[in-house]
């Protein structure tokens, strides 16, 4: 798992200015790893989107408070009008109350499915769960400090989901299309900048 907007954030230069350097790490890691999941963090940073473009699934998350419902579908909206994507996946969190969730999520296929003709999918939920905190205090992994925790169990299903969708639909060369994605996306001259 990268947690890109971290390192945006740490460098603020790296997607604007260089994103060939940001194009060759994820060549080089694309030959190292069969799965790469990108953590983008919250909020709307532009410059991270181009990744998602090269992704075979997105996935959008949607914290169950409130502004978790109005926030997923400003994401779905941004990238489906800034880069036609019309497939999203939904990872509720924080949950509390599995009826909220389901109504949450439904609420959000419906406009997402009326307003920008995007097929909206739950990938799954992961509940609250005090083992999250816990882990994140101690700057452990969830899935190892607490391995029978709900949180863990809830994601270990949502991967496994996640790996039995895509199997059947990966793509032969994700850091080519990334390369190609990212810099179809950004302002930088590649050839330019390579010069």
């Amino acid at each position: 798992i990268l947690p890109v907007g971290r390192a945006v954030r740490a460098d603020e230069d790296a997607v604007s200015s260089r994103p060939w350097e940001l194009a060759n790490t994820f060549e080089r890691l694309a030959d190292e790893f069969d799965w790469l999941l990108i953590d983008a963090t919250s909020g709307f940073d532009t410059r991270l989107l181009p990744l998602a473009l090269s992704a075979n699934e997105i996935v959008v998350v949607m914290p169950e408070d409130g502004n978790g419902l109005t926030g997923s579908y400003a994401m779905m909206k941004l990238l489906r009008h800034e880069f036609e994507m019309s497939c999203f996946r939904v990872l509720t969190t924080r949950s509390r109350n599995q009826d909220a969730v389901q109504t949450s999520f439904d609420r959000l296929r419906a406009v997402a499915a009326r307003h920008l003709g995007a097929r909206v999918d739950l990938l799954g939920n992961v509940p609250f769960d005090g083992t999250v905190k816990r882990a994140s205090a101690l700057a452990r992994p969830l899935v190892s400090s607490y391995p029978n925790s709900s949180a863990t169990r809830a994601i270990r299903g949502c991967a496994e989901s996640l790996l039995d969708a895509t199997s059947a639909n990966a793509r032969s060369d994700p850091a080519g299309i990334l390369l190609n994605r990212l810099f179809d996306g950004s302002q930088v001259d590649f050839a330019a900048a390579m010069a």
